[in-house]
């Protein structure tokens, strides 16, 4: 049967490309000539053995390779290979985790960890998007390489813990917690963690910040609401109200312009919430 020789990629980077190739089996260490051409420009590579890594190409950039044996002048078919674009950029690497691509992720971890708590062009971090997102394994590897789990939005001051809490993610608001998340953090409104699990209308979240005693029930925002009045006006489900009464709202406390609870939902036409409101 007539030898025909192959030549195969074993290995791309972004600056080098590894070849193999077949050898006949009377031969050790067979004398070969790897042809390589890029945009016109030709190599001439000589040595022995049946393999080779070509480094310092460009990154991006295709090569061409073809190879002759030098003992039998058997040559392979031309083969081309791209080698891989440079490092991941900052815009790529959140794109991979909120479209949950984990090569991507990964890739970047990999190669530029460092960065991993630079902001996009939103003020977000990846730990942000992450928790956002829903996507446990990610927050939890993020984490390990070293993401700031308090570092809030450069604009809005809105934590990793307050985005889980809002989408209502309790697999996520646990890991955080777990890794020293400081749910009395307040974004630039001074809402905390649990005045988003309202806003969200998420009372699995709530009652998770509750009940692991994360955070205090009574705590106001810039205009003086407590999170039950929040749920109160923008008419969160009857279940979170429940939950904020269970674990001690106090009703008695006055916003800024001096209205409580009650006034509130009466203000807003919240008659559902009145029924369930204590007298």
């Amino acid at each position: 049967m007539a030898f025909k020789l192959i030549l195969e990629l074993s290995y791309v980077s972004r600056k080098s490309v590894r070849l193999e190739w077949n050898k006949q089996p009377n031969i050790l260490d067979p004398l070969f000539k790897l042809y390589m051409n890029e945009n016109g420009r030709n190599w001439i590579i000589v040595g022995y053995r049946n393999y080779f890594c070509v480094n310092n190409l460009c990154c991006g950039c295709t090569y061409n390779f073809k190879l002759c044996m030098v003992s039998n002048d058997e040559i392979s078919a031309t083969v081309s290979y791209t080698t891989k674009n440079d490092f991941p950029s900052i815009t790529a690497f959140h794109h991979s985790i909120s479209q949950n691509l984990p090569l991507l992720f990964r890739e970047f971890l990999d190669t530029r960890a460092k960065d991993i708590n630079v902001y996009n062009e939103l003020g977000q971090s990846g730990l942000f998007k992450a928790c956002a997102a829903g996507h446990n394994d990610m927050v939890l590897t993020l984490i390990r390489f070293g993401a700031d789990v308090n570092l809030p939005n450069m604009f809005t001051k809105v934590t990793p813990l307050m985005t889980a809490a809002y989408h209502g993610y309790c697999d996520v608001i646990r890991i955080l917690a777990h890794n020293d998340a400081d749910a009395s953090l307040r974004d630039i409104n001074s809402k905390t963690a649990l005045h988003y699990a309202v806003d969200g209308s998420k009372n699995n979240a709530v009652k998770m910040l509750l009940e692991e005693k994360w955070c205090n029930v009574n705590l106001v925002d810039s205009r003086g609401w407590t999170p039950i009045m929040r749920a109160v006006l923008i008419f969160a489900n009857l279940d979170v109200i429940k939950t904020l009464i269970n674990h001690g709202s106090d009703l008695k406390i006055k916003d800024k312009n001096g209205q409580n609870v009650w006034q509130l939902a009466h203000l807003s036409n919240n008659w559902e919430a009145l029924k369930i409101l204590p007298d």
